[in-house]
């Protein structure tokens, strides 16, 4: 149910750091293809993200992003992804394993590690 509520509460504000991403008017353009960064989410945007930190990634011009629900160190995370170029997630997505993939809707999943 929580999972449900933040995905539609948060939406529009995450479509809009989307764009921001895609846009290159943030981190992106120094991102390598294939790299993975971990950035902060700049100020300006909501509570998009826990800890206001995401997962960027880009292959060619496909960006993605796992916006995090809860994230540790010692037991893994869950959160939304965002993948551009509408493929499903990969078992390892970031270089972590997924026990937990779900289409939300086009472009979107709900995801986790152990």
């Amino acid at each position: 149910m929580y999972k449900r509520y933040n995905f539609h509460a948060y939406y529009e504000e995450r479509m809009r750091f989307v764009r921001y991403c895609q846009e290159e008017n943030f981190e992106t353009r120094d991102i390598k293809d294939g790299q993975v960064t971990f950035v902060e989410v700049p100020i300006g945007f909501g509570d998009i993200s826990s800890g206001r930190r995401v997962f960027l990634s880009k292959q060619g011009n496909a960006l993605t992003i796992l916006f995090f629900l809860s994230h540790g160190f010692l037991d893994g995370f869950s959160g939304y992804l965002f993948i551009a170029d509408n493929r499903k997630p990969g078992q390892k997505e970031f270089g972590y394993e997924l026990d937990q993939s779900v289409k939300i809707e086009d472009h979107w999943y709900y995801v986790g590690s152990p």
